[in-house]
């Protein structure tokens, strides 16, 4: 009698229950160019397979994907939070701030029967939660980080509080998010955004460009726009809610000045905060970078820098690079969201004006032209691996 490899067989159907999955999801989920945007990808670019949520929160929050904003938003859904679930969620976000202790610096009032764009400066892991806290009301999240949430309990809270949700990867849905968050706001509800779109990663930018998303719904809806700042420092979060913003003053055609305005408040109060609570400079984010992966303290650099008669700043480039200190970045944002989150997106979310050339666009027909494969391709290696491409 051939004896039953049950191990093999359990795999053989795991895969078939996957894969029927993923059939009556790309069948009810819109805006999917395929299951990876669901899914995601690693660092290496591999998509992963999902987790337990995968086969309950796809069919549950799926219709949020959708662009019809009557199947995504209603009046009924929004009062139902604002007036029974907002308190609750304040009570239990402080529990997602993982430790931490978010200090709120500045609490400008808030405008009366105006909807509100909440936005803040995106920088790391706890500003979304930071935001929702200091905002003082209500908000639905625009959320863009699809495969957070399909595959963890980040679809949970999302469901609880109301989102927006978009596909980055996906023309159509990113069309969408205006209609929808503009709905929400006509409705009487208000929204946080990220006009940022991805973590801000550089290491000489207070805040990178601003997707013009805001400005347009601000227009359309009569919304005000409320900037939140947030630094982090050590274990702590310093939090500032400052005075609304107006773009009706502005027309159509003076998007860039609007969103100039409201750059210049975040980053005016991001470096008061900057210099009262911390001093956050390039070389401070390679000294920390050195210290946590190599071991080697800043009295340690100082002193090598004297006996090889070189400057501080030599020794330091010398022991890393700008790319290790964005690797360390990343390897620290994957211990934390796990391998549910899609990197290619992240890097490629940036927003990038379209009269401004392009470094792929650039280089594209020469790189086209080598017919030579990506991993061998000496011009492809010479562009910086945390470079952010527009979509």
């Amino acid at each position: 009698m051939e004896k039953v490899n049950f191990k093999e067989e359990y795999k053989g159907i795991k895969k078939w229950i996957e894969q029927k999955n993923i059939d009556l999801i790309m069948k009810r989920v819109s805006n999917l160019n395929g299951i990876e945007d669901i899914l995601g990808k690693d660092r290496e670019g591999y998509v992963p397979h999902g987790s337990f949520f995968f086969y309950v929160l796809p069919h549950l929050l799926g219709k949020y994907l959708d662009n019809d904003s009557d199947k995504t938003i209603t009046q009924k859904a929004i009062e139902f939070r604002k007036k029974y679930l907002h308190n609750i969620i304040m009570k239990i976000a402080p529990n997602d701030l993982h430790g931490k202790e978010l200090i709120k610096e500045k609490e400008s009032p808030l405008p009366k029967n105006k909807p509100i764009i909440f936005t803040a400066n995106h920088g790391f892991m706890e500003d979304a939660t930071s935001t929702y806290i200091i905002s003082g009301d209500h908000a639905y999240y625009c959320f863009g980080s699809i495969p957070q949430m399909f595959n963890t309990s980040y679809g949970l809270s999302l469901e609880l509080i109301g989102c927006i949700a978009i596909n980055r990867k996906n023309t159509e849905s990113r069309r969408g998010l205006v209609d929808k968050a503009s709905k929400v706001l006509e409705l009487g509800g208000n929204i946080i955004m990220f006009p940022e779109a991805t973590h801000n990663r550089t290491a000489n930018k207070l805040v990178i460009d601003y997707w013009p998303g805001i400005f347009r719904i601000a227009k359309k809806t009569g919304a005000v726009v409320v900037p939140i700042t947030h630094l982090l420092v050590d274990d702590k979060i310093y939090s500032s809610r400052l005075p609304y913003i107006d773009f009706s003053k502005y027309n159509l055609e003076e998007e860039k000045e609007a969103l100039e305005e409201l750059k210049t408040v975040i980053c005016t109060e991001l470096y008061s905060l900057m210099d009262k609570y911390a001093h956050t400079t390039r070389e401070e984010l390679m000294l920390d970078a050195i210290q946590k992966s190599k071991g080697i303290e800043e009295k340690e650099i100082i002193q090598l820098a004297e006996k090889e008669k070189l400057s501080k700043e030599q020794i330091i480039n010398s022991l890393i690079t700008s790319e290790e200190v964005y690797e360390k970045i990343i390897r620290d944002k994957e211990d934390y969201l796990g391998k549910y989150y899609d990197f290619e997106t992240e890097r490629l979310a940036t927003y990038h004006p379209k009269e401004v050339a392009d470094m792929y666009e650039v280089w594209e027909p020469i790189i086209n032209a080598c017919n030579v494969p990506k991993e061998e391709n000496e011009i492809l290696k010479m562009i910086p691996k945390n470079y952010q491409r527009r979509y």
